[in-house]
This record gives structure tokens, C-alpha cells and sequence, in this order.
């Protein structure tokens, strides 16, 4: 079986080739082409399979691992994004978990409030509540109110849209609702056939809220990406610890920890 690993770097694009019954492997790079940075991929393969006498039929997989989704978080240039939370909730982003740098200090930074990953006024609360352990239903979701903050949302530019109610992993109704009533306002969405630009909560994948709201804000850039390059036979891209994923859609944060060091395991594994 032969397989090809590829990372995108700023500077160049890595790719590595593996033959899994020999266990020969071959390394080549090419010019990273920040513009489009598949034209980069689809050269460095096929000057690999050039220089070393491959057929590029011959291949059997292809493994994609990127630095996009980091870079977008890091640069903060992802989508612009929204919040949909529970009333009196507006400011759990803010608040975080008590967890700081430095727990008694006074005078530092803190990163999620520093450059917050959604802007407080882009951040909306509804009536409805949840009451665990089993998910009664204390407050009923205000159906009207979801409405009008997808409606505000949509006139400020908001992009993408995390919709985070509390003890929704109990209950998942109201955030399916909410999630339904927004897509009605966002049918022509900039990302909407590309991607759900609204993600629940309680889907899995989202540890916690802010995982969702950074996946939210990440994805626009990987899909992209995916929507430029070609489909190689057994497309799939790398996530982190472990796997692979074959739905763009549907990642989460673990495209975060995708790196240069993963292709190269993951081939080693699939031998």
C-alpha cells in the first residue's frame, strides 16, 4: 500500500511518501502557495511521484494535515461569530472557569477576555432554562427571541453562530429548535452550502462552549481550503490525538493540533 502524507506550512508544503509492504519511505517539498495553498499540494505530489518514478494512480491514500485552523485562531481571523446562550448567561465566555495564568494575580491578561473569541455584542441571551438531573423544562424556550438575535446577528455581519444553552447534554430540543429557527433566517448564509455555520452545545466534539465557538470561527478557513483541492483517492485528514476524519463538516477542535510530526505517525500506523 502506498501511501502520501501531506502538511501545508507557511514556507513549505511537506510531503511524505510510504510504501507500507517495502517500508521505504521518500520525502519531497515544495513552495507553500499561501493564495491557494492546494496548487501547492497538487505540485509538490506530483513533482514527488515525478522524481521517483511513482504513478500517481498507484496511490492508495492520501493524508492531509494543516496549520489553518491554528493560524485562524491564532491571527484571529476567522469567521466573525455569534453566541446564543441562555438568559442571564451572556458573559460565561468572560467569566470562564476561574482559570487563570496566574491565580492570584491582579495585574496580567487574560486571553479569552483580552481577545475574546466572541465580542460581547455579539454575544445574545433567550429565555429558556433546563433543570437537571433530567432535563425539565423550567423555562420554555422563547421561540420569538431566538428569532429577533438571529435577526440582529445577521445585520451586524455575524458569520457563524454557537448556540450554547445550559444542561442542553440533557436535553437537546431547545438547541435543535434554536438552531432550526436561526438556518431560517440564514437560508443564503456566506458558508451556508458549504458548511452548518450553527453548531449545538451538546453535539459531540465540543468539550465545552468554547470549543464551540472556536470551531465555529475556525471552520470557514479549513473549508475553504477543502472546497479548492481536488479529491485524491481516500481523501482524509488528519486530527489529532488519534484517527482520521473524512466529514469537514463535523470536525471540531481537534483540527487545533494538526501538525508537521502527524503525518508521518499516522502513515507508520495505517502500515
Amino acid at each position: 500500500m502506498k501511501l502520501i502524507g501531506v502538511d501545508v506550512g507557511g514556507t513549505f508544503t511537506d510531503i511524505v511518501c510510504t510504501d507500507t509492504e517495502t517500508s521505504h519511505t521518500i520525502i519531497h517539498k515544495a513552495p507553500t502557495t499561501p493564495d491557494d495553498p492546494s496548487h501547492g499540494v497538487i505540485l509538490g505530489v506530483s513533482e514527488l511521484c515525478e522524481r521517483f518514478g511513482l504513478l500517481r494512480g498507484d496511490i492508495d491514500h492520501v493524508l492531509h494535515g494543516t496549520t489553518i485552523a491554528t493560524n485562524a485562531v491564532l491571527e484571529y481571523n476567522g469567521a466573525v461569530t455569534g453566541m446564543v446562550t441562555s438568559e442571564g448567561y451572556r458573559d460565561i465566555l468572560h467569566i470562564g472557569r476561574h482559570q487563570r495564568p496566574q491565580h492570584y494575580s491582579i495585574m496580567q491578561d487574560i486571553p479569552w477576555q483580552d481577545r475574546p473569541l466572541v465580542r460581547r455584542r455579539f454575544r445574545k441571551t433567550v429565555p429558556e432554562r433546563l433543570m437537571p438531573p433530567h432535563g425539565d423544562v423550567l423555562v420554555p424556550l422563547d421561540e420569538a427571541a431566538v428569532r429577533r438575535v438571529a435577526r440582529e446577528l445577521k445585520a451586524v455581519g455575524v458569520q457563524a453562530i454557537a448556540v450554547c444553552f445550559l444542561f442542553s447534554y440533557l436535553d437537546a430540543t431547545h438547541e435543535e429548535r434554536a438552531r432550526a429557527i436561526i438556518m431560517e433566517e440564514y437560508p443564503h448564509g456566506r458558508y451556508h452550502r458549504v458548511w452548518r455555520p450553527v453548531a449545538l452545545g451538546h453535539e459531540p466534539g465540543w468539550p465545552s462552549d468554547r470549543h464551540v465557538v472556536r470551531g465555529r470561527a475556525e471552520h470557514p478557513d479549513i473549508e475553504r481550503q477543502e472546497r479548492r483541492r481536488g479529491r485524491p483517492p481516500g481523501r482524509a485528514v488528519r486530527r489529532d490525538p488519534a484517527g482520521q476524519r473524512r466529514r469537514y463538516r463535523e470536525a471540531g477542535p481537534a483540527d487545533l493540533h494538526l501538525g508537521p510530526v502527524h503525518e508521518p505517525d499516522h502513515l507508520g500506523r495505517r502500515g
